[in-house]
């Protein structure tokens, strides 16, 4: 190739690598949220070399183990940066980048097309679904899996194109490397294939071995899945996969959404679908006919990569369609290439089409990434304010009141203030009830302070109060106070945080002071609670038992209610969560007595007391 050739490539993949950079630019502002603060936790429980393994190929999240794209991506960011969110973004936008450099090459390859190798990555770009690859940490995972996908695929096209054996080791070693990255590798070898079904027929057999992994993978991974899944993970293998299909087909086009973000009217859209949906699927079926299979390939790709995600009826999310729009982006970009050479009238359809696609697609993705960008940084702004008043107050339990509710969900729920050491944060019981449930997500009660307990803490002075209201936190300790004496007057809690020292005087014998966020007991111990508000209850004891060698074999765990047993549970090592109905004595009763006794004790030698069990929460509910 002469310099002026090689200049000219270069310009080509400039053009979509600049477009994306204009177009995301706002993104780079985005910080922590929701997610983000349980992975960045993973540091914090490497305390030993063993420990890494553990933390990195223990299943998580539905089961999951991604070593590469959260475990090692968290650890090593918030190891060299901490909280500085830029270096996060910057290196997710780097292996973005390298994502348009592989779709533009992959389309020039496929359609021997420049325009094509300019258009597809530009359209891939302004996808919504994108958004939150872009501006939400949590979500490199799908960064990461769209370039080793695309990596893999381009390595068997330079193969088929060259015939160097170098290209198909590549592929291989990218495609196994791949399910270090996220479970969807396991669709590679169908891609593979339908490549080679459509366009290269001698590769078909060479591709086949390909399955073993991912079938070897599916089975590991679907024993590591948890039993009963998550509510929402569920997976329906009936016709609700086609009304799934036809969800993210939509929203692959972004124009069904455009009215949210501008004010146009909601037929407009709907119109912009049916007519870029019908434009691309015509052009499908030309090309078919013609025996033109390239441009199928990018249908090919959507279903395939869409596949796994299709009976999780109950769990559509908005970034699933990301790495599918990838292929009608190749499609897209073919339809005008072809367009392009057919002459004007063709040129104006397919520009008008573009055109169409770019305005429903520039304002409102730019109005989504400031959305979110805003968003983060008012969970930054909230973190960091209650951050300052633990520095202000040492040691004292910070409570929160007129928390938005969205703030909670994104910047409370996974316990951000952990990771910079402080552990007694809590919603007051008003701010707790503007917070509507989400059983999916989590358990607001674990985060709310009972009245009783948030009064005690304030007349001790073991507790102040801060308002949420503004993006400043103001304390409002003084004023809360004095409306809490005659509004919360006799109230007792029925949820006590065994780890915070504000619950201490309801724990009575048998207990050792709280500490780490837990309180252990000894053989026999007992505390008070509050009553059931309704005439039949709950009980519901939480904790753990650490694993230790001076303590082998099953513990047993009796627990009372004013003196009547409960069904004894068996506590392995490991977190405990036990339910016990109440009994129908309780039922009207203001306090409850809770005895809890284990068959026997262990001391651990740097200890030197007798421990029961690690009790973290009691509830009657």
């Amino acid at each position: 190739m002469t310099r002026a050739g090689r200049l000219r490539s270069l310009t080509l993949y400039l053009i979509p690598l600049l477009f994306g950079a204009w177009l995301w630019a706002g993104a780079r502002d985005a910080w922590f949220q929701g997610d983000d603060f349980a992975w960045l936790g993973l540091r914090d429980m490497i305390e030993s070399p063993g420990d890494v393994w553990r933390v990195f190929l223990t299943p998580m999240a539905q089961g999951t183990v991604r070593p590469l794209s959260e475990r090692l991506y968290f650890i090593l960011f918030y190891e060299w940066f901490g909280f500085n969110a830029v270096p996060y973004r910057v290196w997710a936008f780097a292996v973005q980048a390298g994502n348009l450099i592989l779709v533009a090459a992959i389309a020039r390859q496929q359609t021997g097309s420049a325009l094509a190798g300019v258009l597809a990555p530009v359209l891939w770009s302004l996808n919504l679904s994108l958004l939150y690859l872009m501006t939400w940490n949590s979500a490199y995972n799908q960064v990461a899996c769209a370039f080793f996908l695309l990596l893999a695929f381009f390595l068997l096209l330079r193969y088929q194109a060259t015939g160097r054996r170098g290209f198909w080791i590549g592929q291989w070693a990218v495609f196994l490397l791949g399910f270090g990255v996220m479970e969807l590798q396991v669709v590679y070898p169908a891609l593979a294939l339908g490549y080679a079904w459509l366009e290269a027929r001698s590769l078909v057999k060479r591709v086949l071995p390909m399955f073993g992994p991912s079938l070897l993978y599916l089975a590991a991974h679907r024993l590591a899945a948890p039993a009963t899944p998550a509510p929402g993970y569920a997976m329906h293998w009936d016709a609700s996969i086609c009304e799934t299909l036809w969800t993210y087909w939509q929203w692959a086009f972004n124009t069904t959404r455009y009215a949210a973000f501008m004010r146009v009217p909601e037929w407009w859209g709907v119109a912009a679908f049916w007519g870029l949906s019908l434009a691309l699927l015509l052009f499908l079926a030309w090309q078919t006919r013609r025996r033109n299979y390239g441009p199928l390939f990018g249908l090919i790709w959507f279903l395939v990569t869409l596949a796994p995600v299709l009976p999780l009826r109950d769990h559509l999310t908005e970034y699933y369609p990301a790495i599918p729009a990838i292929g009608l982006a190749w499609a897209a970009a073919s339809a005008a290439a072809t367009a392009w050479q057919a002459g004007w009238s063709w040129r104006v359809a397919a520009g008008a089409l573009l055109a169409v696609y770019v305005l429903a697609s520039v304002n409102p993705l730019r109005i989504a990434i400031r959305r979110n960008v805003e968003l983060s940084q008012r969970v930054k702004a909230f973190v960091g304010g209650v951050t300052r008043a633990a520095q202000l107050h040492p040691g004292r339990i910070i409570l929160i009141t007129d928390l938005d509710p969205q703030i909670f969900w994104l910047g409370m729920l996974d316990r951000p203030f952990r990771l910079v050491g402080i552990e007694h944060v809590y919603l007051t019981p008003e701010a707790a009830a503007r917070i509507h449930p989400r059983p999916e997500l989590g358990d607001v009660a674990e985060f709310a302070l009972p009245a009783a307990a948030a009064l005690a803490g304030l007349e001790g002075g073991q507790a102040v109060v801060y308002s949420a209201e503004e993006p400043r936190l103001k304390n409002v300790t003084a004023l809360y106070a004095a409306q809490a004496r005659s509004r919360y007057a006799g109230e007792r809690p029925r949820r006590l945080e065994a780890g915070s020292p504000l619950f201490s005087s309801y724990f009575l014998s048998g207990w050792y002071p709280a500490d780490s966020g837990v309180r252990w007991s000894g053989k026999q111990a007992r505390l008070r609670i509050g009553g059931p508000r309704d005439q039949t209850g709950q009980l519901v004891v939480s904790g753990r038992r650490p694993p230790h060698p001076a303590w082998i074999g099953p513990v047993r765990l009796r627990v009372g209610v004013d003196g009547q047993a409960l069904p004894e549970r068996v506590v392995s090592p490991g977190d405990f969560r036990f339910v016990y109905d109440l009994p129908p004595a309780a039922a009207g009763r203001p306090v409850l007595e809770v005895a809890v006794e284990v068959d026997r004790t262990f001391t651990p030698p740097e200890d030197g007391r007798p421990l029961g069990l690690a009790f973290s929460a009691f509830e009657v509910r």
